[in-house]
Parts: structure tokens; C-alpha cells; sequence
């Protein structure tokens, strides 16, 4: 861990048309407070795209590394990845799509962390969230609404929100809940929630500006197969696996 630092890990497949603007999103973002950006680490998470290429070409400009698996493994398993590999002393995943701006969030959540909250989350269910909605598909927003809400009944008590893709972790606090991840879907983000709480780490929600984008990969089987994940965790943390 190398103090005053942060990693910043993206799980992408197939992303060669989104990633660009990610990227220099976060070559533009004012970090705060004496930090400094010390990795990007993009997981290629077997993209048959120019992902890889399009990544490294962003070498001149930031510390990007990439982290290559040959055949699709999963968003929940290439987070792990990136996140047990990276040396920050805070680890922000976020998404390729840059669905949550690091520029608009970074500095509030660097200040909760140091405020004590080893887990600061992205959320939607806390006041001053905003949805910025350009997604068409109808059934997106109440199967969002729905499955938020059956997570949090089942799995998550007291968290409103689970499922963003910005998220930022302590090392030390990131290095022990992704040793004990085990789910390679979108219910991965459930898990490692769950984890933390088995540990008693403090998890703080901050409201986000989200781009629910219409070009999003999420798509209906995703919604019930992350039910069908929390099912599997909820066994898992009865039995203790996560302790």
C-alpha cells in the first residue's frame, strides 16, 4: 500500500467505444487533497474488441495497466482482480461507461473515507441522487426499483442502494473482503456489501449523478440471475463462509 494514493480499477468487456471518454474523464479530474492517481487498471475481461489497444494508448497520459483475461470470467470476478492486484492506499472501482463522473464525486469520497468510513458507496437511494435517464427499454426502472428492493430485504438491511458502480475501499479493507468474494456476476456488488458487514467495516452511501445510458449491457436475464446470486450469498453468509 503506498499512503496518499489512489487505484482506480475498471472492469471492461468489449468496451472500445466508451472507454475513451472514461478515461480522459479521469485524466481531466481534479484530485484533491495532495492524492495522486498512482494506477488505472483496466481488466479486460476477455473483450474481443480493441479494448486492450484502446487502454494501453492511454499510456503518455495516465498510469494505465491492464490486467488481460483471455476468456469472459464476469464483472464480479475482473472488480476482484483489479482490486487484489492494485497498491493504492484507497481502490475506487468504477465503470467503463463512466455511468458515475470521478471528476464530480472523487473529492467527497476521499473525505468520507478519511472520516473514518472504510467502504464509501455510490448510490441512488439517498437524497440528492440523480438519474440523468436516456435508457428507452421500459422495464429497466421498476425491475431496478423491485430488485433494489429485494436485496435490501433479504441481504442488505439499512443499505438503499447497492448496485452502483462507483465504489471506493480502503486497502486494507478491500484486500479482505475480495480475498472472500466468490460471485462472478452482477451480485457481486451484494457481496462484497455482505462481507463487509460480516467484519463489521463501516460503509457510508453518498448520492451520485448516474448516466443511465441506453447503450447499458444490463439486460433482463441480468436482473433475475443477481436475484438468483443473492439467494447463493444469503446461504453463504448462513453458513459463514464470508467470516
Amino acid at each position: 500500500m503506498v499512503r496518499k494514493t489512489i487505484s482506480i480499477i475498471i472492469p471492461a468487456y468489449n468496451e472500445a467505444r466508451r472507454l475513451p471518454s472514461t478515461l480522459s474523464d479521469i485524466k481531466k479530474a481534479r484530485i484533491p487533497g495532495g492524492y495522486k492517481i498512482l494506477e488505472v487498471i483496466v481488466v479486460d475481461d476477455g473483450s474481443t474488441d480493441e479494448t486492450d489497444k484502446i487502454a494501453r494508448g492511454f499510456g503518455a497520459d495516465l498510469p494505465v495497466k491492464v490486467i488481460k483475461i483471455d476468456q469472459k470470467s464476469g464483472k464480479g470476478n475482473a472488480v476482484r482482480r483489479g482490486m487484489l492486484a492494485a497498491k493504492g492506499q484507497f481502490k475506487l472501482f468504477m465503470d467503463a461507461d463512466g455511468s458515475v463522473s470521478l471528476s464530480g464525486h472523487l473529492a467527497e469520497f476521499l473525505e468520507s473515507a478519511r472520516d473514518g468510513h472504510h467502504l464509501v458507496i455510490g448510490s441512488l437511494g439517498v437524497p440528492k441522487a440523480v438519474i440523468v435517464d436516456e435508457d428507452s427499454r421500459l422495464y429497466r426502472r421498476p425491475l431496478g426499483t423491485l430488485s433494489r428492493r429485494l436485496v435490501i430485504n433479504r441481504a442488505l438491511p439499512g443499505i438503499k442502494d447497492s448496485q452502483r458502480g462507483f465504489k471506493l475501499f480502503g486497502a486494507k479493507a478491500a484486500e479482505l473482503i475480495f480475498k472472500r468474494q466468490t460471485i462472478s456476476g452482477y451480485g457481486f456488488d451484494v457481496e462484497i456489501l455482505v462481507i463487509a458487514r460480516e467484519h463489521q467495516i463501516p460503509v457510508k452511501e453518498l448520492p451520485v449523478v448516474w448516466q443511465n445510458s441506453r447503450e447499458s449491457k444490463v439486460g433482463l436475464a441480468d436482473y433475475f440471475r443477481t436475484l438468483k446470486e443473492v439467494r447463493t450469498i444469503d446461504r453463504n453468509r448462513k453458513k459463514g463462509l464470508y467470516g
